[in-house]
């Protein structure tokens, strides 16, 4: 039965769980797998640590990609301004850890959202935030350090959205530089541009989509 009033409840087991990425440093086309870590429930040290490795590489990538002239439209995202949320209950931190840092994160809300693509077919697990560490993002780097971090974020809110009698289903606005990532990487339903929130796309996941991406993934 879904939970559809109130804060949503993580499941507390599994709070870290095996994953993989792909190394994007290997030579060739055939890239191996390194192992990783998925995080649930980061604290706020947890934060303050990110950002202060993050910041260095971010301001790095952000003067790359200036003298390549491209924009990057999140250059004021600062995971230390989610602290106040999370320690209010209004956000839970997921982070993949790879060697000892972590490599990306995803900020969820814990109150659900009605869907918009199906208003009657039960609420949404909304995705607030989401970043790869700088150095992975094309664009900011001459050469990524790993990929599909973004990917594995995304199927992550997927299972806990099922987990939490959800179904799968998933909301995000997203910057229009991430469009094609949602769109095409993620297999996620465009619905226009929110007029009430910042005029930015709104992409979602009705149920059967997100588990033919997730089956297309081979991520149970």
């Amino acid at each position: 039965m879904a939970n559809t009033s109130g804060p949503l409840r993580l499941p507390e087991h599994s709070t870290i769980r095996a994953i993989q990425l792909v190394d994007a440093s290997a030579l060739g086309s055939d890239r191996p797998l390194v192992p990783a870590e998925m995080h649930r429930s980061l604290s706020a040290e947890d934060l303050m640590s990110v950002e202060t490795l993050w910041s260095p590489a971010r301001e790095a990538g952000f003067a790359l990609a200036l003298r390549q002239g491209r924009a990057v439209e999140h250059r004021h995202w600062d995971w230390r301004r989610k602290i106040q949320s999370l320690m209010a209950g209004r956000h839970c931190i997921f982070g993949i850890r790879c060697e000892g840092r972590y490599e990306g994160l995803m900020a969820i809300l814990v109150e659900p959202r009605p869907s918009r693509l199906n208003p009657d077919g039960g609420p949404i697990l909304y995705v607030d935030y989401l970043e790869a560490a700088p150095w992975n993002l094309k664009g900011m780097t001459d050469r990524p350090r790993y990929l599909g971090i973004g990917t594995r974020l995304i199927a992550e809110a997927v299972l806990v959205s099922r987990e939490l009698g959800l179904g799968g289903r998933v909301g995000l606005h997203a910057l229009p530089q991430a469009e094609e990532f949602y769109r095409n990487r993620c297999g996620m339903i465009r619905l226009g541009f929110d007029e009430d929130y910042y005029d930015l796309p709104y992409f979602e996941y009705t149920e059967a989509e997100a588990s033919r991406w997730l089956a297309a993934l081979k991520i149970e």
